[in-house]
């Protein structure tokens, strides 16, 4: 009979015996605080990284649920106009090549851009990449339900988890369809 190699402890499984302590589920428990760490890490220390920028762009800036998120923040104001002058920006010079290439009088693009019923295939409204804190939640969901799926024999996470409030049923489909053992 051979020996399996015992799985290596990370941080992050340490992270999740932690959160297993606490109220809710430990999955949301660790995705929100990832999520508020990049926010952070983003308003402060790459707001004027090219790259970050690009990909702000990319995005059209955060999805709504992240915007309200960032807004509620009492120190993300500078680094919120930071981002919201420059995708702006962007939008003005796209539409000053729109009304170069299809010359409109005014009023039509004033009563186009003040509709209420823009289609939902509209190309304004279309982003090439996700919001950019939802995609690094993604990967840390992932991450997290991964180490709690290959350390269910561990005898901390048994001992834990019992006590734990459990996933939450999103959280419960989704190991369910990304691993089904």
């Amino acid at each position: 009979m051979t020996r399996q190699k015992p799985k290596e402890k990370f941080l992050s499984y340490f992270e999740l015996q932690e959160a297993l302590e606490k109220s809710g589920c430990p999955i949301c428990t660790l995705i929100e605080k990832y999520g508020d760490r990049y926010l952070d890490g983003l308003l402060w220390e790459q707001v004027n990284d090219g790259e970050t920028r690009h990909e702000l762009r990319g995005s059209q800036g955060f999805c709504n649920w992240h915007a309200w998120k960032a807004l509620r923040r009492s120190d993300s104001a500078l680094g919120l106009a930071i981002i919201y002058e420059d995708l702006l920006r962007v939008l003005e010079e796209g539409l000053i090549r729109l009304q170069a290439r299809f010359p409109l009088p005014q009023r039509f693009l004033q009563k186009l851009l003040r509709r209420s019923k823009l289609s939902q295939t509209s190309p304004w409204l279309e982003t090439a990449q996700p919001c950019p804190i939802c995609r690094v939640v993604q990967f840390f969901e992932t991450m997290f339900l991964e180490i709690l799926l290959d350390f269910l024999d561990d005898p901390e996470i048994q001992r834990r988890f019992p006590r734990s409030a459990g996933l939450c049923y999103p959280h419960l489909m989704e190991t369910l369809k990304r691993f089904p053992h």
